[in-house]
């Protein structure tokens, strides 16, 4: 469905069209290493995300971090895996989020307005909680630190 390639870029696959219906076969979307690389490929990864994650959640995990986009509306976010490192960001991307508040960050949100050039909520910290509530008015990401790679199987 969707392919890394070798120089980081993500790229759909032969035969599948992400906003097409044939595609609604797959729920969820898992895409491994996707944040790496050179820096414009990683933009076109996370654009990657917005556009034909319309359809259907994609998560993008690299070695560090887990990343993905949360639509309008209220989201409630599992933080009690365990395998959460603490560190989280929400980050508007291509457009301005009008109101944006969080229940559950260290620094949450109170129906503030986000964009790239303003505030963008980095660098904030998960409470110990067992969910994260973000009410947004536009889709935005949603980026979180992780350990998986203490874990060995």
């Amino acid at each position: 469905l969707l392919k890394l390639r070798q120089n980081g870029e993500l790229k759909v696959c032969e035969g599948y069209d992400l906003h097409d219906c044939k595609c609604r076969q797959f729920k969820t979307v898992y895409v491994m290493n996707g944040m790496w690389g050179r820096f414009d490929h990683t933009l076109g990864n996370i654009n990657t995300l917005f556009t034909a994650g319309s359809n259907m959640p994609i998560y993008m995990l690299s070695e560090d971090s887990l990343t993905f986009v949360l639509q309008p509306g209220t989201n409630k976010i599992r933080v009690d895996s365990g395998l959460e490192e603490g560190h989280c960001g929400l980050i508007p991307f291509g457009h301005r989020c009008e109101s944006c508040s969080t229940v559950g960050l260290q620094w949450d949100l109170n129906n503030q307005s986000m964009e790239i050039g303003g505030l963008i909520s980095t660098c904030n910290l998960l409470r110990e909680v067992k969910e994260v509530t973000v009410i947004n008015s536009n889709s935005i990401l949603w980026t979180m630190s992780h350990n998986l790679l203490k874990y060995q199987y």
